[in-house]
């Protein structure tokens, strides 16, 4: 048998230098607490990683951070073992993640940035599990880039023709994987913190970890932003961060399709602490009936499987979407699908958003609120349009 290759794990970082880092935070905050956050965020990513990882008995295992400006750059204050310091070398993020993947030798990587530090532990270890039946694995965020890029063997094609620092970034990442015919599996959706608005969001789910190393994390975010953030005129303050909390939850109604009770209870459980009120279809055709024929209002939100007897949840996706009446509620899709064809096939079909099996609670409920809480906005302003249209109506036949 020859010799296992290394999986590298490689953070690719800036050094924690105010003004240099998290720049869209400074105005809310200073420049001294930005590099703070940055920092905070970087240490939460290496301590996971490291402890997910290091295990592994599959692979021997190396730890990298590449960083710009080179190892020169790194703060002697700061540690970095076990991690490796590495120079990013120069040009866009392509090139630099290029140059680190030909340095640590072109085999088996996974490539990580420090703004997804809350990435549920079962998708971070689910990864290994995706390499071994396609070559390469990106996890989407939702400002269109990705929190990770892991591959089997080294994979250039996919760093060449992407605008980077677009929101084009991972679908032309998509496009070029399919132009190399480059196996590219879809990792889970996360999210990254960018803006006050993004720190806020985490802020908010930290509350509800119960992870010891994000509540080390949350702790470290609460101290550096009490002195200066003020929260009730931030962009982002507490009556905002907690709005989904606000809601009346309870007067919302989720119906949940799928064709296996036990993902049904699950998910019924994990809903519970919300007091949303859930309804349940077996199967695709069921869940159509369900909102052609029943009397109750139509559903707030659908957690909708894919997989299903009678008809798919791509089929009831697209149906609902084409219809007028149905247009608006929200859909997620809770699917144990994950190649990058399925996830455009849900796009393409009209879904709101994903999550992936085995579902994960905390991102349930994250994705849940915040779909509620758009459909809720998108009522109150449905109201005041209907409202001022009666205004402007009754001016009219004054006149």
């Amino acid at each position: 048998m020859g010799e296992k290759k290394i999986l590298w794990i490689v953070v690719m970082t800036r050094p924690p230098i105010a003004g240099k880092v998290k720049t869209r935070l400074i105005g809310d905050m200073t420049d001294q607490q930005a590099a703070k956050i940055h920092q905070a965020l970087m240490s939460c990513v290496m301590t996971r990683l490291v402890k997910i990882f290091s295990p592994i008995q599959d692979y021997p295992v190396r730890f990298g951070l590449a960083v710009d400006g080179g190892p020169a750059a790194w703060p002697s204050a700061l540690p970095h073992e076990p991690w490796e310091l590495l120079d990013q070398g120069d040009g866009d993020l392509g090139q630099r993640l290029e140059t680190v993947w030909g340095r640590i030798g072109k085999g088996p990587v996974m490539f990580f940035g420090v703004d997804s530090p809350d990435v549920p532990r079962v998708d971070l270890e689910n990864m290994i599990q995706i390499l071994t039946r396609a070559d390469a694995v990106v996890g989407p965020v939702a400002d269109g880039g990705y929190w990770t890029l892991a591959a089997s063997q080294f994979f250039p094609q996919l760093l060449m023709g992407i605008d980077w620092g677009s929101a084009n970034v991972y679908h032309q990442t998509i496009q070029a994987a399919r132009d190399a015919r480059i196996d590219l599996a879809s990792g889970a959706h996360w999210y990254d913190v960018d803006t006050p608005e993004d720190l806020a969001s985490l802020r908010h789910r930290l509350t509800e970890t119960h992870d010891a190393d994000l509540i080390a994390l949350r702790e470290q975010l609460d101290a550096i932003c009490e002195d200066q953030l003020d929260m009730n005129t931030t962009s982002q303050s507490p009556a905002q961060e907690n709005a989904s909390d606000q809601m009346d939850l309870s007067t919302s109604t989720i119906l949940i399709v799928d064709d296996n009770a036990q993902n049904v209870e699950l998910m019924q459980a994990y809903l519970e602490e919300l007091g949303c009120k859930t309804f349940v279809a077996y199967d695709g055709l069921e869940a159509m009936q369900w909102i052609e024929n029943n009397d109750e209002p139509m559903p707030d939100l659908i957690l909708l499987d894919v997989m299903m007897p009678r008809m798919s949840g791509f089929e009831v996706c697209t149906k609902l979407k084409e219809d007028p009446n149905t247009r608006a509620i929200p859909i997620m899709m809770v699917t144990a699908l994950n190649e990058l064809g399925d996830i455009e096939r849900g796009v393409e079909s009209g879904t709101d958003d994903f999550v992936t099996k085995p579902v994960n609670k905390l991102e349930l409920l994250t994705r849940v609120k915040s779909l509620l809480r758009v459909r809720h906005l998108k009522r109150e302003l449905d109201r005041t349009m209907a409202y001022i249209q009666d205004i402007e109506k009754r001016e009219q036949s004054d006149e």
